[in-house]
């Protein structure tokens, strides 16, 4: 991106050299999704409260892949040693995730949200997808962090207590390009992760698996979930214009300027100036404008 403006409401009429050269124009829309924050406005497709006990087989499908696993609901969800829970809805690309969680009886399990899944095993009773993860305990398996992402080919991770019998307010935000985790209603993410990866479309949660996966030191560990909501968000979509410019009969060795006006009177440099290595030359930087009908641009030889 070059020192011009980043923002012009005025548009591009003409573009002229001193020298009657016209400089030529390149135009490409650029098209970007406004990012997704805990404020953005979102459609619900799913909540539930787990207080009816028929709500988790219509909305969700239930697994316990070992033996000691379990989903016990009550109020709440109860997921024990990997029991997990499985979308029956297909969501969109850009979610938006919310949750109240807690973690019961065992520092060395944790909990999965299991996001862009299409609930294909990934070995031991785990699904691939992204994953954002919470456990409360930091110091087991090579582990130094509380909160912990993974798209099943990279992973970040950052420390935040995370303590036991402690309700947190979990919000997670996925716009197909990064995902971010809040705590508490708070408006920095915790944890966030640019990827693109995708397995599917669904959502699920478990937890870490007990003894019948193999794992004695987080048996019977416990995650509760006070309700999950899932809501799809349609995106926002802003349009500007990145314009190129080039040349094609320029004085091998001779230093030019960029400059651009509003009135072709009053000229400004843009950028720094550059020799003419041959006849032809291409701006490497683009001009990102709102509007480009009442700009004027020209090269002129550097004084």
């Amino acid at each position: 991106m070059s020192s011009f403006p980043a923002r012009w409401t005025f548009p591009l009429l003409a573009l002229v050299m001193v020298t009657a050269s016209i400089l030529a124009l390149t135009v490409a829309h650029l098209i970007a999704a406004t990012p997704i924050t805990p404020a953005t406005n979102a459609q619900v497709k799913l909540r539930d409260d787990f207080s009816n006990g028929a709500t988790v087989s219509n909305v969700w499908t239930v697994s316990t892949p070992f033996s000691d696993s379990s989903v016990i609901q009550s109020n709440r969800i109860q997921l024990k040693n990997r029991g997990r829970i499985l979308s029956t809805i297909s969501l969109p690309q850009r979610i938006i995730v919310k949750s109240r969680i807690q973690f019961k009886n065992n520092e060395r399990s944790n909990l999965k949200f299991v996001l862009r899944t299409a609930a294909s095993e990934a070995g031991n009773g785990e699904f691939f997808g992204f994953h954002v993860q919470f456990q409360p305990r930091t110091d087991w398996e090579g582990y130094v962090s509380q909160l912990s992402m993974t798209d099943m080919l990279t992973s970040t991770n950052v420390t935040r207590p995370i303590n036991m019998n402690t309700w947190y307010d979990v919000l997670i935000t996925d716009d197909g390009y990064t995902v971010a985790a809040y705590l508490n209603n708070e408006t920095i993410p915790a944890i966030e992760m640019s990827s693109t990866n995708r397995y599917g479309n669904y959502f699920a949660v478990y937890n870490r698996e007990g003894l019948g996966g193999g794992s004695s030191i987080s048996a019977n560990g416990m995650a509760e979930l006070d309700y999950v909501e899932l809501a799809s968000v349609i995106p926002t979509v802003s349009v500007k214009t990145a314009v190129y410019f080039s040349s094609d009969d320029l004085n091998v060795g001779e230093i030019y300027n960029v400059q651009y006006s509003t009135n072709m009177t009053n000229w400004m440099d843009v950028g720094i100036p550059f020799s003419a290595e041959t006849p032809t030359w291409r701006s490497t930087n683009y001009w990102d404008l709102d509007d480009y009908n009442k700009v004027f641009f020209r090269l002129v030889p550097a004084q």
